[in-house]
């Protein structure tokens, strides 16, 4: 991870600390732990790294817990019975298919980067059912009162650029590209997730939620 990269969790996650008190209440805490992890795991695996060459089992640990909480708060957050049903499945097969993944591979050495890639499809696909579900619902659209949409759409479009970038960055395609192209690729990436860490801060310190945000008043 870039310096930038790095730099900008941290202060994603000094802000959210910041006006933790504003959403503490609502189930887009999650997002909190999160961040956090994020930045934990980003240090333990700089400071690894300069006693062991290989950090990828801090990856894949981030990565499985990642999912995990982030899974969970989408499905919080979607109000229809059926789509919420689809979302339980849908994560609970995609963690059962990582932990079993996990099982054929030495996750100490080896990053799961294929299983996670479609981890981050289909979160994608889960951001999607909540824009379905907030769309159908009869509740009046508050950007104001509720950080989960600014929360979602960074991450939504973190996840847009990652999915056809990830291939490339990790070494999965079969052919050889200059350092160049792995360099604008690396670029994009880095502008992708500083642009998404830009939304949350600014949907942390605008934001006003309230006791119960606009989908279940």
């Amino acid at each position: 991870m870039s310096t930038l990269m790095y730099i900008s969790e941290i202060i994603v996650a000094l802000v959210a600390t910041i006006f933790f008190s504003k959403y503490k209440h609502l189930p887009i805490k999650t997002i909190l732990y999160i961040l956090w992890i994020a930045v934990i795991t980003e240090s333990m695996a700089k400071i690894y790294s300069h006693y062991y060459h290989n950090n990828h089992w801090a990856y894949n640990l981030y990565a499985f817990l990642f999912y995990i909480l982030f899974y969970k708060m989408v499905y919080d957050h979607i109000e229809n019975t059926t789509r919420k049903r689809i979302v339980t499945w849908l994560s609970t097969a995609m963690i059962i298919a990582i932990i079993i993944r996990a099982f054929t591979v030495p996750v100490v050495t080896h990053y799961m980067s294929i299983i996670y890639n479609i981890a981050m499809i289909l979160l994608v696909v889960l951001l999607m059912y909540y824009a379905i579900d907030r769309l159908k619902s009869d509740a009046p659209l508050r950007l104001k009162n509720q950080l989960e949409l600014f929360v979602f759409a960074g991450y939504l479009l973190f996840g847009i650029t990652f999915i056809p970038l990830a291939p490339f960055m990790v070494g999965q395609m079969d052919f050889q590209y200059s350092k160049e192209l792995l360099n604008t690729l690396r670029a994009i990436q880095t502008f992708s997730l500083v642009v998404t860490n830009i939304i949350l801060v600014f949907g942390f310190i605008w934001t006003d939620p309230k006791k119960l945000s606009a989908y279940e008043m």
